[in-house]
């Protein structure tokens, strides 16, 4: 019964991953699951934002280098700034890779990325998410207005983080934040 196995094996794809597609990268190999989450802009500030108070980003301090930066937006560093609201930085092309490095390792379990916002530019089309040069997310459709928060799954030092990014138009970043923990009890 071959045809029952693929079907069986669609179905069990379909509920790990659930309807919006996967949501996390499962562990391999005694490896911690990280897990990633995209809520709006709106619910973020209403319901997650206190959970990841702006005085405990870690990224502050950090280095920047992006593979290009559109003319009329600031320098890529500002998204280690703790902007959470405003356009501040885009690629000039419609792809490229955005490098962020610490001289010490910070200890963070939870990445924050504040696409830009609602109306605001490209959305991601596809990116790729490394910590310290592993591969730990591969994200799907990115939309401006939209908040990622990405698990780790347990506290790393993180030396450096880069994302590949892929859009139609100059997709972009408003910040990246650094947590070690969430403050709240709901994660």
């Amino acid at each position: 019964m071959p045809t029952l196995r693929i079907v069986v094996f669609v179905m069990l794809c379909t509920i790990a991953s659930g309807p919006a597609g996967p949501q996390s990268r499962p562990a391999r190999g005694g490896a911690v699951e990280v897990k990633l989450r995209k809520v709006s802009a709106e619910q973020f500030f209403a319901q997650e934002a206190d959970g990841f108070p702006p005085a405990q980003n870690l990224a502050r301090g950090g280095l920047v280098k992006a593979s290009s930066t559109h003319a009329e937006m600031e320098d890529p560093l500002t998204v280690l700034g703790g902007v959470r609201r405003r356009d501040v930085w885009a690629f000039n092309d419609d792809h490229g890779i955005l490098e962020l490095a610490w001289p010490k390792p910070v200890e963070a379990r939870y990445i924050l990325l504040f696409n830009r916002p609602e109306d605001f530019g490209d959305h991601w089309q596809a990116a790729t998410l490394h910590v310290n040069g592993k591969r730990v997310a591969t994200i799907d459709l990115f939309r401006t207005g939209q908040v990622l928060i990405v698990d780790l799954g347990e506290i790393v030092p993180v030396r450096n983080v880069a994302l590949n990014i892929k859009g139609v138009a100059r997709p972009g970043l408003v910040g990246l934040e650094l947590h070690k923990r969430a403050t709240t009890t709901n994660r």
